[in-house]
C-alpha cells in the first residue's frame, strides 16, 4: 500500500478542518476587520501555554511556535487573489512544515485538552487526586489548539468554500443508495383468443 492512499483519510479531514477555519476567517473579514488581529493572539497564546520541562522535544515545540508567530507578523496577502506572498525563502519553508504537521497536532491538542479537562473535572469531582500532569495535559492541549488555530487562518483557502460541504456529499450519497425504486409492474397479458390471420 502506497504512503499516498494512508494519507489520503488525513488529507481528506484536514481539509474539512481548513475549510471550517476558512469560513471563520471570511466572517472575520467581512466584518472589516484585520485577520492578523486574530492569528497574532492565538500565536501568542500558544506559546503562553507551553509549559513543559526543557527537552529535545520541547525545544523542537518551540521552534515551532515561534516560526507561527513569525508568520503571523510576516506573512501577507494579496488583496485581490487572497493568494499568500511569498517574498521570503525562510517563511516558504515555515509554512511547509506547518502544514505538514497542523492536522495532527490539532487532534491531538483536542485528545489533550479533552483529557485533561475529564481529569480535572473527575479531581474537583472528589473522585482522584487532582495530579499536576492533568493541568499540564490541559495547557498543552490549548497551546496545541491555539497554535493550530492560528495556522489555519493563516492558510486559509477561499476555493475550499465553492466546493460542497462533506456532510452535504454524505448525506447525497447515503439518499442515492437508500432511495426506494418503484416496483416494476408486470405487462398486461392478452388473449390471442378470437384473433384470425385471416382478417
Amino acid at each position: 500500500m502506497k504512503l499516498e492512499s494512508l494519507l489520503k483519510p488525513v488529507k481528506w479531514m484536514d481539509e474539512q478542518v481548513l475549510r471550517q477555519y476558512t469560513k471563520i476567517g471570511k466572517k472575520w473579514e467581512d466584518k472589516g476587520r484585520n485577520i492578523k488581529a486574530l492569528t497574532i493572539p492565538l500565536s501568542l497564546v500558544g506559546y503562553g501555554l507551553y509549559v513543559l520541562p526543557i527537552t529535545p522535544l520541547t525545544l523542537g515545540y518551540g521552534f515551532y511556535i515561534g516560526t507561527d508567530i513569525v508568520r503571523s507578523f510576516r506573512e501577507k496577502r494579496d488583496t485581490t487573489s487572497g493568494e499568500v506572498i511569498i517574498d521570503n525563502p525562510l517563511l516558504a519553508i515555515y509554512r511547509k512544515l506547518n502544514n505538514a504537521t497542523r492536522f495532527p497536532l490539532f487532534a491531538t491538542g483536542v485528545a489533550m485538552t479533552t483529557k485533561g479537562l475529564i481529569d480535572i473535572c473527575r479531581g474537583l469531582a472528589g473522585k482522584e487526586n487532582l495530579s499536576p500532569e492533568s493541568f499540564g495535559s490541559f495547557c498543552l492541549g490549548l497551546s496545541f489548539l491555539s497554535t493550530t488555530s492560528s495556522i489555519y487562518l493563516k492558510d486559509r483557502d477561499p476555493k475550499l468554500l465553492d466546493k460542497a460541504p462533506a456532510f452535504e456529499k454524505i448525506y447525497n450519497w447515503i439518499k442515492e443508495k437508500t432511495q426506494i425504486k418503484p416496483a416494476l409492474q408486470p405487462a398486461p397479458i392478452h388473449s390471442l383468443e378470437g384473433y384470425s390471420l385471416n382478417q
